[in-house]
Protein backbone atom coordinates (compact mmCIF):
# COMPACT_ATOMS: atom_id res chain seq x y z
CA UNK A 1 0.00 0.00 0.00
CA UNK A 2 0.82 3.54 -0.83
CA UNK A 3 2.35 5.97 2.16
CA UNK A 4 0.82 9.56 1.62
CA UNK A 5 1.05 12.11 4.35
CA UNK A 6 -0.70 14.84 5.40
CA UNK A 7 -0.33 17.84 7.87
CA UNK A 8 -4.58 18.43 7.54
CA UNK A 9 -5.88 16.71 11.17
CA UNK A 10 -9.01 17.61 10.54
CA UNK A 11 -9.84 15.13 8.15
CA UNK A 12 -8.99 12.63 10.44
CA UNK A 13 -11.54 11.23 12.33
CA UNK A 14 -11.50 8.67 15.39
CA UNK A 15 -14.21 6.10 15.53
CA UNK A 16 -15.74 4.74 18.55
CA UNK A 17 -13.71 1.47 19.13
CA UNK A 18 -10.85 3.03 19.31
CA UNK A 19 -9.41 2.79 22.87
CA UNK A 20 -8.96 5.82 25.34
CA UNK A 21 -5.54 7.46 24.47
CA UNK A 22 -3.17 6.48 27.07
CA UNK A 23 -0.66 9.47 28.09
CA UNK A 24 2.19 7.82 29.16
CA UNK A 25 2.41 6.25 25.97
CA UNK A 26 1.31 9.13 24.22
CA UNK A 27 4.09 11.42 25.87
CA UNK A 28 6.67 7.95 25.59
CA UNK A 29 5.84 8.68 21.62
CA UNK A 30 6.67 12.09 21.74
CA UNK A 31 10.11 11.74 23.52
CA UNK A 32 11.41 8.73 21.25
CA UNK A 33 10.32 10.79 17.95
CA UNK A 34 12.14 14.05 19.38
CA UNK A 35 15.23 12.01 19.73
CA UNK A 36 14.54 11.16 15.97
CA UNK A 37 11.51 11.51 13.96
CA UNK A 38 10.33 8.07 13.08
CA UNK A 39 7.00 8.44 12.45
CA UNK A 40 7.18 7.90 8.72
CA UNK A 41 8.10 4.43 9.49
CA UNK A 42 5.07 3.49 11.30
CA UNK A 43 1.86 5.13 9.58
CA UNK A 44 -1.17 4.88 10.76
CA UNK A 45 -4.15 2.80 9.12
CA UNK A 46 -7.62 4.78 7.90
CA UNK A 47 -10.34 3.53 6.04
CA UNK A 48 -11.39 5.25 2.72
CA UNK A 49 -13.79 8.13 5.10
CA UNK A 50 -10.24 9.14 6.96
CA UNK A 51 -11.37 7.04 10.07
CA UNK A 52 -8.73 5.73 12.07
CA UNK A 53 -8.24 1.85 12.42
CA UNK A 54 -5.01 2.04 13.88
CA UNK A 55 -2.79 4.79 15.15
CA UNK A 56 -4.46 6.86 17.36
CA UNK A 57 -1.39 6.90 19.56
CA UNK A 58 0.64 8.18 16.32
CA UNK A 59 -2.00 10.70 15.35
CA UNK A 60 -2.28 12.87 18.60
CA UNK A 61 1.27 12.68 18.68
CA UNK A 62 2.62 13.84 15.27
CA UNK A 63 -0.71 16.75 15.65
CA UNK A 64 0.71 17.77 19.50
CA UNK A 65 4.03 17.95 17.82
CA UNK A 66 3.10 19.77 14.41
CA UNK A 67 4.80 16.93 12.28
CA UNK A 68 3.01 15.69 9.21
CA UNK A 69 0.66 12.48 9.36
CA UNK A 70 1.75 9.37 7.97
CA UNK A 71 -0.99 6.67 7.28
CA UNK A 72 -2.28 4.41 4.32
CA UNK A 73 -5.89 3.69 3.58
CA UNK A 74 -7.00 0.28 3.58
CA UNK A 75 -10.33 0.26 1.15
CA UNK A 76 -10.99 -3.01 2.39
CA UNK A 77 -12.41 -1.93 6.65
CA UNK A 78 -16.10 -1.05 5.99
CA UNK A 79 -16.32 -3.20 9.13
CA UNK A 80 -14.61 -1.06 12.01
CA UNK A 81 -15.01 -3.76 14.21
CA UNK A 82 -13.84 -6.48 12.62
CA UNK A 83 -11.16 -4.26 11.39
CA UNK A 84 -10.25 -3.20 14.80
CA UNK A 85 -9.98 -6.65 16.21
CA UNK A 86 -8.34 -7.91 13.42
CA UNK A 87 -5.37 -5.28 13.73
CA UNK A 88 -4.98 -5.72 17.20
CA UNK A 89 -3.72 -9.24 17.03
CA UNK A 90 -0.49 -8.09 15.92
CA UNK A 91 0.21 -4.72 18.27
CA UNK A 92 -0.73 -4.32 21.97
CA UNK A 93 -3.74 -7.00 21.97
CA UNK A 94 -6.98 -6.33 23.17
CA UNK A 95 -7.59 -7.52 26.73
CA UNK A 96 -11.34 -8.68 27.94
CA UNK A 97 -11.56 -5.03 29.10
CA UNK A 98 -10.55 -3.40 26.02
CA UNK A 99 -13.13 -5.17 23.92
CA UNK A 100 -15.86 -4.88 27.33
CA UNK A 101 -15.22 -0.88 26.40
CA UNK A 102 -16.11 -1.58 22.60
CA UNK A 103 -19.19 -3.49 23.10
CA UNK A 104 -20.45 -1.18 25.93
CA UNK A 105 -20.46 1.26 23.24
CA UNK A 106 -22.75 -0.54 21.30
CA UNK A 107 -25.00 -1.17 24.15
CA UNK A 108 -24.21 -4.56 24.15
CA UNK A 109 -27.13 -6.11 26.81
CA UNK A 110 -24.22 -8.38 28.63
CA UNK A 111 -21.66 -5.67 28.82
CA UNK A 112 -24.73 -3.65 30.54
CA UNK A 113 -25.36 -6.21 32.76
CA UNK A 114 -21.46 -6.23 33.98
CA UNK A 115 -20.99 -2.45 34.14
CA UNK A 116 -23.81 -2.50 37.02
CA UNK A 117 -21.18 -4.25 39.28
CA UNK A 118 -18.19 -2.42 38.11
CA UNK A 119 -19.82 0.46 39.37
CA UNK A 120 -20.17 -1.42 42.58
CA UNK A 121 -17.49 -2.55 42.88
CA UNK A 122 -14.98 0.17 41.48
CA UNK A 123 -11.64 -1.81 42.50
CA UNK A 124 -12.66 -4.91 40.36
CA UNK A 125 -11.58 -4.81 36.50
CA UNK A 126 -14.27 -4.79 33.95
CA UNK A 127 -11.88 -7.36 32.04
CA UNK A 128 -11.83 -9.71 35.53
CA UNK A 129 -15.53 -9.15 36.32
CA UNK A 130 -16.48 -10.39 32.04
CA UNK A 131 -13.99 -13.84 32.89
CA UNK A 132 -16.00 -14.39 36.31
CA UNK A 133 -19.48 -13.71 34.59
CA UNK A 134 -19.07 -14.82 30.88
CA UNK A 135 -20.17 -18.24 30.42
CA UNK A 136 -17.25 -20.32 29.00
CA UNK A 137 -18.68 -23.37 27.48
CA UNK A 138 -15.59 -25.04 26.06
CA UNK A 139 -11.92 -24.49 26.71
CA UNK A 140 -11.10 -24.25 22.71
CA UNK A 141 -12.51 -21.24 22.80
CA UNK A 142 -11.43 -18.11 25.81
CA UNK A 143 -14.04 -15.51 27.14
CA UNK A 144 -12.25 -12.75 25.18
CA UNK A 145 -12.39 -15.37 21.83
CA UNK A 146 -16.35 -15.12 22.34
CA UNK A 147 -16.61 -11.40 23.25
CA UNK A 148 -13.99 -9.99 20.04
CA UNK A 149 -16.89 -12.63 17.83
CA UNK A 150 -19.76 -10.82 19.44
CA UNK A 151 -20.55 -14.66 20.87
CA UNK A 152 -20.41 -14.02 23.97
CA UNK A 153 -23.67 -15.01 27.08
CA UNK A 154 -23.86 -14.56 30.06
CA UNK A 155 -25.82 -17.61 32.40
CA UNK A 156 -26.81 -17.03 35.90
CA UNK A 157 -26.32 -13.62 36.18
CA UNK A 158 -28.01 -13.25 39.19
CA UNK A 159 -26.50 -16.69 41.12
CA UNK A 160 -23.20 -15.45 40.07
CA UNK A 161 -23.39 -11.68 41.52
CA UNK A 162 -25.15 -13.05 45.10
CA UNK A 163 -21.90 -15.51 45.49
CA UNK A 164 -19.39 -12.68 43.79
CA UNK A 165 -20.94 -10.48 46.75
CA UNK A 166 -21.10 -12.84 49.34
CA UNK A 167 -17.67 -13.79 48.89
CA UNK A 168 -16.37 -10.11 49.05
CA UNK A 169 -18.06 -9.52 52.21
CA UNK A 170 -17.02 -12.46 54.04
CA UNK A 171 -13.20 -12.41 53.12
CA UNK A 172 -12.81 -8.31 52.12
CA UNK A 173 -11.11 -8.99 49.01
CA UNK A 174 -11.65 -10.31 45.24
CA UNK A 175 -9.22 -13.11 43.39
CA UNK A 176 -11.29 -14.34 40.23
CA UNK A 177 -9.66 -17.77 40.54
CA UNK A 178 -11.49 -18.16 43.73
CA UNK A 179 -15.00 -16.43 43.42
CA UNK A 180 -15.04 -18.99 40.58
CA UNK A 181 -14.03 -22.36 42.43
CA UNK A 182 -16.89 -20.85 45.38
CA UNK A 183 -19.85 -20.11 42.74
CA UNK A 184 -18.80 -23.22 41.22
CA UNK A 185 -18.51 -25.51 44.19
CA UNK A 186 -22.01 -24.10 45.28
CA UNK A 187 -23.57 -24.98 41.85
CA UNK A 188 -22.42 -28.75 42.35
CA UNK A 189 -23.11 -28.85 46.05
CA UNK A 190 -26.04 -26.40 47.01
CA UNK A 191 -25.88 -25.07 50.53
CA UNK A 192 -28.80 -23.46 50.86
CA UNK A 193 -27.84 -19.68 51.46
CA UNK A 194 -24.37 -18.59 50.03
CA UNK A 195 -23.45 -16.05 52.76
CA UNK A 196 -24.47 -18.59 55.72
CA UNK A 197 -22.88 -21.30 54.05
CA UNK A 198 -19.89 -18.81 53.84
CA UNK A 199 -19.73 -17.68 57.62
CA UNK A 200 -19.51 -21.01 58.51
CA UNK A 201 -16.62 -21.77 56.74
CA UNK A 202 -14.45 -19.18 58.09
CA UNK A 203 -15.95 -19.86 61.73
CA UNK A 204 -14.55 -23.36 61.18
CA UNK A 205 -11.17 -22.25 60.23
CA UNK A 206 -11.27 -21.45 56.71
CA UNK A 207 -9.53 -17.89 56.30
CA UNK A 208 -7.80 -17.53 53.08
CA UNK A 209 -4.86 -15.50 51.94
CA UNK A 210 -5.29 -13.31 48.43
CA UNK A 211 -2.08 -15.02 47.01
CA UNK A 212 -3.16 -18.14 47.19
CA UNK A 213 -3.22 -20.55 43.93
CA UNK A 214 -6.90 -21.40 42.95
CA UNK A 215 -5.73 -25.06 43.50
CA UNK A 216 -4.97 -24.62 46.71
CA UNK A 217 -7.89 -22.26 47.87
CA UNK A 218 -10.44 -24.90 46.26
CA UNK A 219 -8.25 -27.60 48.44
CA UNK A 220 -8.51 -25.70 51.61
CA UNK A 221 -11.79 -25.27 51.42
CA UNK A 222 -13.19 -28.77 50.56
CA UNK A 223 -10.78 -29.74 53.92
CA UNK A 224 -12.62 -27.51 56.06
CA UNK A 225 -16.07 -28.35 54.15
CA UNK A 226 -15.33 -31.83 54.35
CA UNK A 227 -13.93 -31.48 58.79
CA UNK A 228 -17.19 -29.31 59.30
CA UNK A 229 -19.60 -32.25 58.00
CA UNK A 230 -17.67 -35.78 59.00
CA UNK A 231 -19.88 -36.53 61.66
CA UNK A 232 -22.91 -36.47 58.88
CA UNK A 233 -20.35 -38.65 56.68
CA UNK A 234 -20.90 -35.57 53.78
CA UNK A 235 -18.02 -34.80 51.03
CA UNK A 236 -17.36 -33.04 48.45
Amino acid sequence: MHIKKSYNYNIFRKIKYNRPICKKNLNKLITLNEKKDRFHLFPIVVDLGFNIIDGQHRFEACKKMEKPVYFIVDDDSENHWESITEVNQAGKKHNAGDVYEMLLKDNDKYCKMISTVVKEYPFITPGNLCHYFITNYTKDVTVLKLMQKRQHRIANFESRLNALRCFINTFGYFKLGHARVVFNLLTKFPQGDIAKYLSNLRAKGFIPISGWSSATFREELVRVHNKSRRKNRVTM
